[in-house]
């Protein structure tokens, strides 16, 4: 049983949570970059049909497209 108050070193806690995040990101990068038949884009995009997208002003075309979405916290 804890008496008295209870603090978080939220410092420590960011520092933790970037370094789990950054590894688990560099493994998947590392892992999606692997297949040959595989081409990892990072970027922002947008569908222009069924069976295409259009990333960073680059138009892809295949018969099935894989996208990865990411998040970002945000303060409301």
């Amino acid at each position: 049983m804890v008496k008295g108050p209870v603090t978080v070193d939220m410092k420590a806690v960011k520092a933790r949570k970037d370094k789990v995040v950054g590894a688990s990101v560099k493994s998947l990068t590392d892992w999606l970059g692997s297949p040959e038949t595989l081409e990892y884009i990072k970027g922002s995009g947008s569908f222009v049909s069924p069976n295409e997208v259009s990333v960073n002003g680059r138009t892809l075309t295949a018969p099935q497209i894989f996208i990865n979405t990411g998040a970002k916290a945000s303060i409301p």
